[in-house]
């Protein structure tokens, strides 16, 4: 009974003094105060009759001052609705036990209010209809400050309207609070703040405070009758009251506009937004969520006139939540980037996360073995280099070799500048913070950046340092000059302009495909400029190396006789009658010996070529090949990711993504740039010794050097059709 008489949602409106004294004279009129005596008469004088001693009934009745409360604090518009209370109304309270006309009944509240035979209930204070939003941490601090507060029938129909300070408060506070527990914490930290002024602005409606004399202008009351009003309800017009404002459309626009991409992709519910969502009161009155002008909130009836009640929305512009306030928490390895204003940061789409500096997407078991091989192949092919230059000092039987000596200097630079770049941490080695690596764009060079240019360089040069080694090998052999500053020029020249270009387009830097610093992958950049910035150039050093390979090998005079050695001996036959006084026997000629040493110095080297082009070729092909493969899988993989960052994510989505690339082909790519002398040294070291002890040894009787056993006047006997094959032969180590 008590419910339903307070549960008319228009008494919100009243002041809050109004609204006490309404729940007062509801309760006590209600619900009476016991006493525990069966012979007290509770009203004594008021009644002509004496009741009966049996009869006596053990209640308190309200005093007076309980109902004549509502005229003093209600007032105005109240009064001028309702009218005024009867507080000298009659009651039987005997439940008609007692046979009582009408006169002889005593007063439902006791006239003099005599607190010993009446009683008032306990003061309780309601909620006002305008609160300040005094929640410490809350979810809206910064967003509102002061907030319209609805019955408690807003929040559940079972709930008294009237409710105490701060419950509605705080009821709306845990509910917000739970629905903001299911939004991702990813989303931009603009998208956080336009959500939440987009559901604090609906949860927490703004109070608008209007005086009367504006409600009866805005309705277009004449002049003549807000005079009359004014002479004959002063209280009326005079009154103000408290109305609800709610949000601009552009608050639910902005929050569409800002969250955009992730609520086109969530199926969040309270990302859907609806702009134009409204609901229709009892009255029939149609109330925009979001209103775009203004609108009746309310109406109430003044005598005979219908007033409708109108606020203007609320755009927040008190609101001074700084997105920088936002705390964004991104999943897995996915970062928030220390400077979200680098145009370098790699943004996930739609989300206040970055890829970070290290690659998410490696495994992290993949990318500790890919990390362990880049600190342990520089290390071995430094150490390989040393061993070549080594050997190149001790090598007195075969001829110079510039061109092998200068490889060795390219990889071992290459080789210790990765020893230098990996001895810092990991963090310093690659990445100007957590979200952007190393590059050009840094003030200060760092060892990265020019670790990607010597790598880039060296692995150009030293691809046409094995190009020159075979183009010498058959102009030699075509009696062609070639000068050896031209072949430096040719090695040494052209790297300089891929690298120069890279630089200036800033294309230097951490790869985060793999623990080096080489030409940057990142989809800033396009695929043809990587093609023609690195693979290009090595791919037409690789090319014409194949060819002078080719052509060298078939250029050897006698090839065929090394392979069919006994014909070679037949036409090439010698004998020295001072070490062997017998018949004439076929043994191998020095020329023979030198033929056989190119053309296996030829097979021997087309060995690291093979390997070397062909891991890198094998690697860039796979990347080429696959590259829009795998950068749709990783995208994929990574919306799964925030898409389900609020549960189980690597169950879902895995720890990573299923395409990436080979672990083996990415440690080969990290061989042949940063050590490459592993397949070269133990090469060159090969046929060092096959050409000292299996060709040219001193002999152990004579003491003769065996690199050049033929004695002068044979020598000079030579068939002149010989002269192409030794003329190759002395170039086979260049």
């Amino acid at each position: 009974m008590a419910h339903n008489a307070l549960n008319a949602t228009g008494l919100k409106i009243f002041s809050p003094a109004c609204q006490q004294s309404l729940r007062a004279f509801t309760c006590a009129s209600i619900y009476l105060a016991c006493y525990n005596g069966l012979n007290y008469d509770p009203y004594g004088s008021d009644i002509p009759v004496k009741l009966p001693k049996p009869v006596g009934i053990p209640i308190y009745r309200p005093c007076v001052s309980v109902c004549t409360d509502i005229a003093r604090t209600c007032g105005g518009l109240y009064t001028s609705q309702k009218g005024n209370k009867d507080c000298t109304v009659r009651m039987d309270y005997s439940g008609g036990l007692v046979p009582l006309s009408l006169s002889q009944q005593p007063h439902q509240f006791e006239q003099t209010n005599n607190k010993s035979i009446c009683f008032t209930p306990a003061s309780a204070a309601v909620a006002a209809s305008n609160e300040l939003y005094q929640v410490q941490g809350g979810v809206c601090t910064g967003v509102v400050s002061k907030i319209f507060v609805p019955g408690g029938v807003a929040l559940d129909p079972s709930w008294a309207l009237l409710q105490s300070p701060l419950v509605v408060q705080g009821q709306l506070e845990q509910r917000l609070r739970a629905k903001l527990a299911a939004v991702p914490r990813w989303l931009t930290s603009q998208c956080q703040v336009a959500l939440r002024k987009y559901m604090c602005g609906n949860a927490y409606l703004a109070p608008v405070r209007v005086p009367m004399s504006a409600v009866l202008a805005a309705n277009g009351v004449s002049t003549q009758v807000m005079a009359g009003l004014k002479a004959g309800n002063f209280a009326l017009y005079n009154d103000s009251l408290v109305l609800p404002a709610y949000p601009n459309h552009s608050i639910c626009s902005d929050f569409r506009r800002l969250c955009g991409g992730a609520i086109s992709r969530s199926t969040n519910p309270l990302l859907q937004a609806n702009c134009s969502a409204a609901f229709q009161t009892v009255a029939g009155q149609v109330i925009h969520n979001y209103p775009m002008h203004s609108q009746a909130v309310a109406s109430v009836a003044v005598g005979s006139l219908r007033l409708l009640l109108t606020t203007s929305p609320n755009y927040m512009a008190d609101a001074n939540m700084d997105a920088a306030s936002v705390a964004v928490v991104c999943p897995g390895s996915f970062v928030v980037p220390a400077n979200p204003q680098d145009p370098n940061v790699q943004w996930v789409e739609d989300t206040g996360c970055a890829v970070p500096c290290v690659n998410p997407y490696w495994l992290p078991e993949d990318w500790t073995r890919l990390t362990d091989a880049a600190l342990a192949i520089p290390i071995v092919g430094l150490v390989l280099c040393l061993v070549m230059a080594l050997a190149l000092v001790w090598d007195d039987v075969l001829e110079s070799r510039p061109l092998l000596a200068l490889y060795t200097l390219l990889s071992g630079t290459v080789s210790l500048w990765s020893i230098v770049v990996n001895a810092r941490p990991a963090q310093d080695r690659f990445c100007r913070d957590n979200a952007v690596n190393l590059s050009l764009m840094d003030q200060d060079p760092s060892l990265c950046t020019a670790q990607a240019g010597i790598v880039q360089y060296t692995f150009i040069a030293t691809a046409a340092t094995f190009a020159m080694v075979y183009v010498t090998r058959v102009f030699k052999a075509l009696k062609w000059p070639l000068p050896l500053p031209a072949v430096l020029a040719f090695i040494l020249l052209p790297p300089i302009i891929p690298v120069a270009a890279a630089a200036y387009n800033n294309y230097l830097g951490f790869n985060r495909a793999l623990p080096v610093c080489s030409v940057l992958s990142r989809q800033s950049i396009p695929v043809r400029s990587e093609f023609l910035l690195l693979d290009l150039p090595v791919l037409v050093a690789g090319v014409v190396c194949g060819v002078a390979v080719l052509l060298s090998s078939v250029s050897l005079d006698g090839t065929l006789c090394v392979l069919l050695r006994h014909h070679c001996r037949r036409q090439h036959a010698y004998r020295d009658p001072a070490k062997e006084p017998g018949p004439a026997e076929l043994e191998e000629t020095p020329e023979e010996k030198r033929q056989e040493v190119a053309y296996v110095d030829a097979l021997l080297y087309a060995v690291p070529i093979v390997l070397i082009f062909g891991l890198y070729t094998a690697q860039r092909v796979e990347y080429y090949h696959r590259y829009q493969e795998v950068y749709d899988a990783i995208i994929e993989w990574g919306r799964c990711v925030f898409r389900n960052s609020e549960v189980d994510w690597a169950a879902l989505c895995g720890s990573s993504s299923p395409l990436r690339p080979t672990v083996g082909l990415s440690t080969a790519l990290v061989l042949v740039l940063t050590g490459n002398s592993i397949i070269v040294a133990p090469v060159y070291l090969t046929h060092l010794l096959l050409s000292r002890f299996c060709y040219f040894h001193d002999d152990p009787q004579t003491g003769d050097k065996g690199d050049d056993p033929m004695p002068e006047k044979d020598k000079n006997g030579l068939q002149e059709d010989s002269v192409v094959a030794i003329a190759a032969a002395d170039v086979t180590n260049i």
